[in-house]
């Protein structure tokens, strides 16, 4: 089920087109016979031209999985997450004293305390171990949201010159994001939208069928976007992922009923008693805070800047998809192609290159 917070369905054909022999004795046929397929005029369309300008509905689908990458530092920003099920009491303490240094023990203390705080929650007969594996798995399943995804844009083709040049806008409307059999479509915000348009030449070459059939290809010129897909992700993140897998409504409150924090003071406290419960569980209470505030922010504050799309080819085709009438218009785009380099960890200054196919439809336009 599909929610927005649709897309349009894309369906693809192509029209064939027919020509008959010629009977002993006739007259000869010409080498290339007329086209035979239904041809219509719409008002407005030169019959003595092809249209291919218009405006088109274009979706893509970027899938970050298969280079084995995740867009921006996303990857980083959840590592604290899903790390801390290997080295519990480091993360947990390292957390804690961001967020208040209060919390900070007496350096005497720190190892005595740590060292059974790791031994608590790693016994196999206590809860604590599947509670931070819980922990992993919904930011395991953040990271899968982001990890493929669908874009669309509204492409508008200007009128070719006598040389086939025309002008492309290209707007990023929304993104859907998608688990299982859930979708939320996401718009991109109206403050963003200026830096997630792009206007580029093109290059337009009619089919010979041209122009009694708007056939025809398209060759883009590379086109650079900013995207704040952070905080797109992080809008479909609660109803797909967090809402489902803890029944809270956002991170902090997920972390928060996710680990016992009080469970794990009082099994510290009967070990040593240094440090009472409430101390343990105060630096439970503050890690799991302090891990929700920090990976929200830098999640919502995730932009992609500098997005590239480059090598776009595609097809333009008259007659909507399962039609055989042709008007002399372009309807739909199909068979495109297309490259995403979006940046990748800053750590590292990587660019991930996405392959990718884009279709579209004329929005009646």
């Amino acid at each position: 089920m599909k929610m927005r917070l649709t897309g349009a369905a894309l369906a693809l054909a192509f029209v064939g087109v027919g020509c008959g022999d010629g009977a002993p004795g006739a007259p000869v046929q010409p080498t290339n016979p007329p086209v035979t397929t239904p041809t219509t005029v719409t008002p407005g369309v030169d019959p003595g031209h092809a249209q291919f300008s218009g405006v088109y509905d274009v979706h893509s689908t970027l899938n970050f999985a298969q280079q084995g990458a995740l867009p921006g530092d996303l990857g980083t920003i959840l590592a604290d997450l899903k790390n801390a099920k290997n080295k519990p009491a480091a993360t947990i303490y390292r957390l804690a004293v961001a967020s208040d240094k209060n919390l900070k023990l007496p350096s005497w203390a720190e190892s005595i305390v740590l060292g059974i705080l790791d031994s608590v929650i790693k016994k196999s007969d206590n809860p604590y171990v599947q509670q931070l594996n819980d922990v992993a798995a919904l930011a395991q399943s953040v990271a899968d949201l982001a990890s493929s995804f669908d874009v669309h844009l509204s492409m508008t083709i200007a009128n070719p010159d006598a040389q086939g040049s025309a002008q492309v806008d290209e707007q990023l409307a929304d993104v859907t994001f998608t688990s299982g059999s859930e979708s939320v479509v996401v718009d991109v915000p109206a403050a963003s939208k200026p830096a997630a348009r792009a206007s580029v030449s093109s290059v337009i070459t009619p089919a010979p069928e041209a122009p009694a059939i708007a056939n025809g290809s398209i060759t883009i010129k590379n086109a650079s976007f900013t995207v704040p897909i952070g905080a797109m992700l992080y809008q479909a993140a609660g109803p797909l992922v967090i809402m489902p897998l803890t029944g809270k409504a956002n991170l902090g409150e997920a972390l928060q009923s996710a680990v016992d924090c009080a469970g794990i003071g009082d099994a510290v406290n009967d070990q040593t008693s240094i440090v009472p419960a409430s101390v343990v569980a105060a630096i439970c209470r503050a890690a799991l805070g302090q891990a929700a505030l920090q990976v929200e922010n830098q999640i919502k504050q995730l932009a992609l800047t500098g997005i590239t799309v480059t090598n776009a080819t595609a097809k333009l085709l008259d007659a909507p998809a399962g039609s055989s009438t042709n008007d002399r218009r372009a309807d739909r785009i199909d068979q495109g192609i297309w490259g995403w380099d979006v940046p990748g960890d800053k750590s590292d200054g990587a660019t991930i290159a996405i392959p990718a196919m884009f279709t579209g439809v004329r929005t009646g336009k």
